[in-house]
Order: structure tokens, then C-alpha cells, then sequence
């Protein structure tokens, strides 16, 4: 019987060969698993959708680039008209004596001996101020145009940087399915050989020994197999801690584990790629940009400011003129210029002028590291990709050795020449190659992804690239194949 469990081909005993009812549950384990596996499977671009709802680090970068934005817009507003309107209205009672020898005859104080009712007094005002030089704040406007531009480079270099965080997690996973579902290959090899090595020893065609290692080998693969699956759930915990949710079943690409390691201008002409593009560096760039602006702003508050400033008003308030009260509507219109020098500060000023200077280089320092960094993050990216090619190719080569070895040590085994402990070391080895090619062409896929990321190439478009390549490596034919050669090398 045959069983595809997470994109793996696993080789199962007939459950009516097996000697206990902890070999059938393990089997019931693997049959619940295959339909999870073929309608519930999530592949990498649905992993990065959910990631990008859900990581902290990303939706903080975001709340950074808008909180950007509104600082780009605030200072831009400080250079533009600033237009403010008032209004007024109060109760005004109004109380005045006059001389009357110093009257002219027929005035006189007109008040009564009733109290006098407060009367409206309203006011209108209309100011415009428009700055015309002011070096302070427009060096400040290009200071948060440019940090606008660093956010917006940070959160482009996160988005590529999560692709390539879910994508090792993804990977790292699969490679813990492999060694689990390697574990249980091994032990179900070593079952098999052991139970030859009880019937051989029964018969008197063995030593104990033999009976005794087989049995000793077991134990063994039991263990790797417990280390195994939790080394898987391990991986899928720390998926999880990019997403949010509880994962299952992955969908992974089957064989054959095609390599195509980059060959256009080797390492250096991928570290050009990456000064060039990769967003973080210039993000750095971007900053110390920014500081310049900030040591001129800071020199700015030395220099005098001019505004231009108009204002139009109405007032309404009562008079008395001596024979009753009347309501008084004045009119006034203003503008001209207005003329700001600073004089001193107490050294604040300067102070802030030295502050901003060693702040800039600081952020010239932080870009030389970043740099250096990355050149060495690149090149050492490109050596892992060709390392890992050329490994899935040597591991191609070693699977096809150890089949011919499995079937040189049966025929050995056959002719007296080997014994049961030869074949398991034959299977046991051919199994480990088949479980090291998989984790080889993960290592593959990852290092692709960051060399990439590291050039400022990788976009999610990406992604589709991955899914076609695990949708066309998954093709019936070649899955199928692939299982017939494990069952024919580890075929009885």
C-alpha cells in the first residue's frame, strides 16, 4: 500500500504484517493525514497573505510610514498662508458724566434716574500670514519629504524581508515533514529486517547478534522519530508566530528537485545589484539626507524671518456723545511686513546646530555599516545558492548509488556473502540521502529567495514563481515515478 502524507511518498507495510496495535495506529495516523493533505494544504503565497494581515513588525513599519506622512504634511503646512478668523460679542453698559459749564448751551448729561441697559458691543477679524523667508522651516519641510521617502523604503524592505521570513519557515517545516516521515521509513526498514533476523535466528541460519542489533537499531530510529515530529511541531510554531493561526497540513513540492543557480556576472555583479536597490540600504541613505536638512534648520533659527501679514476687521460698539447712547461701526484694513531677527538665545541655538551635525554623522556611520553588511550578507547569499545547487546535484548522483547499494547488498545477502545488518545499512542510508535531497532543495529555495530579497528584487510577485514551480513539480507521472523507485530500492 501507498500513501502520499504532505507532498512526501512514504512507503507503508501491510497492516497485516505488523505485530502490535501501536504499528496499526501510526498507520490510521498516516490515512487520516492524506485526505488533510490534498484538500487542506496551504502553499507559500497563502502563508505570506495571512502574514501580511498578521505580523506585528510589518503593521508597525506601516503606522511608521503614515505617521511619516502626517509629519511630511504638518511641516508643509507650516510654509503655507495661515489664515485665522475671530469673533466677538459682549454686553457693554456704558456710564459717563459731563461738565456742563464746559458744554455748549443745550448739552447737558442726559442720564436719568433709571438704570442704565447694557448694550451689544460685537467685533469681526479676518488675519492672513503668509511666511517669505524662512530658512528653519523650509529646510524642516525637506527634512520630512525625505524621512517620508526612508519610511516608505523601510516598509518595502520589511515586505521582502517577511516573504523571505515565511518562506524559511515554510521550508523549514517541509524539512521536518522529510525527517518524519524519514523516521518513519527508517523504522518501518528496520521492522522488516528485524523480523527477518528473528526468523533467520529461529531457524539457525543466524547469530543472536544479529537479532540483537536489529532490535537495538530500532529502538534507535524510535527515538529520531519521537526528536523528529517534535522538531515539526516546533517549526510550525514559530510559522505560526508570523501568522496567527494554527497550521496543519503544507502543500510541498515533489520530485525531481530542478536547480538553476544564477550565472549572469557571479557575486559582484550581485553585490552592485544590491547597493543599488536593496530598499534598507537606501533607507540609510535617505537618513543621513535627512540629517543635512536638520543641521541646516538648526543654523536656520540664526537667520531673521520676514512674513507677510494683512488682517480686515468690523467693530461694533455704543457711544454716548452726552444725549443718549448709538452704536459706533468701525472698519479697519491692514497689511505690510513683518521683520523677525533673532538676537540671542543663551547658546540654545548653537547647541542644537552641534546636536544636529554629530546626529548626521551618526546616521553616515549607520549607512557604512549597513553597507558593508550587505555586501557581505550578498555574497555570501550567492556562495549558499551555488553551494546548495550544486549539493541537490551530488545528492542526485548519491541517491543513485545507494539504490545500486541496497540491491548489491540483497544480492550479497542472497549468495551468503552480506547479512541482514548489511541490507538495513544499505536501505537505512539510501533513505537518509532521500531525506537530505529534499532539505538540500529547500536550502536551495531559500537561498534563491534571499538573494533576491538582498538585490531588491523580490517583490510577492514572486511568489507565483515558487507555487509554479511546486504546481509543476507535482505533475501525476513524476510523483508516481518517484514512488516506484523508493518501493523498488526498498522492495524485499
Amino acid at each position: 500500500m501507498r500513501l502520499r502524507a504532505s507532498g512526501l511518498t512514504t512507503s507503508l507495510i501491510p497492516a497485516q504484517s505488523w505485530a502490535d496495535n501501536g504499528r496499526r495506529a501510526a498507520a490510521l495516523g498516516l490515512l487520516l493525514l492524506a485526505p488533510m493533505t490534498a484538500f487542506g494544504a496551504e502553499d507559500l503565497k497563502s502563508l505570506y497573505e495571512q502574514a501580511v494581515k498578521a505580523d506585528p513588525e510589518l503593521l508597525s513599519m506601516q503606522a511608521a510610514a503614515g505617521i511619516a506622512d502626517a509629519r511630511d504634511r504638518q511641516a508643509r503646512g507650516q510654509i503655507l498662508p495661515q489664515i485665522s478668523g475671530s469673533a466677538s460679542y459682549s454686553k457693554v453698559k456704558q456710564e459717563q458724566d459731563f461738565d456742563e459749564d464746559a458744554l455748549p448751551p443745550g448739552f447737558g448729561n442726559s442720564q436719568s434716574d433709571e438704570e442704565e441697559d447694557y448694550e451689544d458691543n460685537q467685533a469681526l477679524r479676518l488675519d492672513l500670514k503668509q511666511p517669505l523667508f524662512n530658512w528653519a522651516a523650509f529646510q524642516a519641510k525637506k527634512g520630512t519629504m525625505t524621512r517620508r521617502q526612508q519610511a516608505q523604503e523601510e516598509l518595502r524592505f520589511r515586505e521582502s524581508e517577511l516573504l523571505v521570513t515565511v518562506a524559511s519557515r515554510y521550508y523549514d517545516v517541509l524539512s521536518a515533514e522529510a525527517d518524519v516521515a524519514a523516521a518513519e521509513r527508517r523504522r518501518e526498514a528496520v521492522d522488516v529486517q528485524l523480523k527477518r533476523a528473528q526468523a533467520a535466528f529461529e531457524s539457525g541460519l543466524s547469530p543472536i547478534t544479529d537479532l540483537q542489533q536489529a532490535q537495538s537499531r530500532l529502538d534507535s530510529v524510535r527515538v529520531d522519530a519521537i526528536s523528529a515530529r517534535n522538531e515539526q511541531l516546533n517549526r510550525l510554531d514559530q510559522l505560526s508566530r508570523l501568522t496567527g493561526k494554527v497550521h496543519g497540513a503544507l502543500q510541498a513540492p515533489a520530485a525531481p528537485y530542478r536547480v538553476a543557480p544564477p550565472e549572469e556576472g557571479g557575486a559582484e555583479q550581485w553585490v552592485k545589484k544590491a547597493v543599488a536597490n536593496n530598499p534598507i540600504l537606501r533607507a540609510k541613505q535617505l537618513a543621513v539626507q535627512a540629517t543635512e536638512h536638520d543641521v541646516r534648520q538648526q543654523r536656520g533659527n540664526h537667520y531673521p524671518t520676514l512674513d507677510f501679514k494683512a488682517s480686515i476687521g468690523e467693530t461694533e460698539q455704543p457711544v454716548d456723545f452726552g444725549f443718549g447712547n448709538t452704536q459706533l461701526v468701525t472698519d479697519t484694513s491692514s497689511y505690510g511686513l513683518e521683520l523677525t531677527v533673532p538676537i540671542f538665545s543663551g547658546g540654545t541655538t548653537s547647541a542644537r546646530v552641534e546636536e544636529a551635525i554629530l546626529q548626521q554623522e551618526q546616521a553616515r556611520q549607520d549607512m557604512i555599516l549597513t553597507r558593508r553588511q550587505l555586501e557581505t550578507e550578498t555574497r555570501t547569499a550567492y556562495r549558499n545558492l551555488h553551494a546548495s545547487a550544486a549539493q541537490v546535484q551530488a545528492l542526485e548522483q548519491a541517491i543513485q548509488s545507494a539504490e545500486t547499494a541496497v540491491k548489491a547488498a540483497k544480492a550479497g545477502q542472497q549468495s551468503g556473502t552480506r547479512n541482514i545488518l548489511d541490507v538495513l545499512e544499505a536501505e537505512l542510508e539510501l533513505i537518509q540521502r532521500q531525506t537530505d535531497l529534499k532539505s538540500a532543495w529547500y536550502a536551495y529555495r531559500r537561498n534563491g529567495l534571499l538573494l533576491r530579497h538582498l538585490a531588491g528584487e523580490l517583490s510577492p510577485a514572486a511568489l507565483n514563481d515558487q507555487v509554479a514551480v511546486t504546481a509543476a513539480d507535482q505533475t501525476p507521472d513524476i510523483a508516481e515515478a518517484s514512488a516506484q523507485a523508493d518501493a523498488g530500492a526498498l522492495s524485499p
